[in-house]
């Protein structure tokens, strides 16, 4: 997600949904930057991704026979991030876990200045 290959502005809007949880929060600006790259001017960036701090490891990930780990992100955090790139935060949320779910599930909804 650091070297998308599309050009500058080209999309009205960005959907990352639970594509973040593969970088630590702290590696997270090279992947916002890129995203702000190939949004236009106004166009909309949407967040989804486990919410909270440190990391969980899955085995049998999603049915297959690999080991995922995934990193949690603070909402206000990212929100931040995203700020610092070029985005104008517009909603954010953090929803209690479901049963199927360990953790909170945070969204940021961002549009580009």
């Amino acid at each position: 997600m650091i070297e998308l290959p599309y050009d500058d502005a080209r999309f009205d809007g960005v959907l990352a949904w639970y594509s973040i949880i593969h970088t630590p929060p702290a590696e997270l600006g090279p992947v916002l930057r890129e995203l702000r790259r190939v949004t236009k001017p106004g166009g909309i960036a949407l967040l989804g991704f486990q919410s909270g701090e440190g990391t969980r490891t899955m085995a049998c990930a999603y049915g297959h026979d690999v080991e995922m780990i995934a990193h949690l992100h603070r909402v206000d955090d990212l929100a931040v991030a995203l700020e610092a790139v070029g985005f104008e935060v517009k909603a954010r949320l953090e929803r209690a876990p479901r049963v199927s779910e360990r953790h909170p599930q945070g969204f940021v909804l961002a549009a580009a200045a």
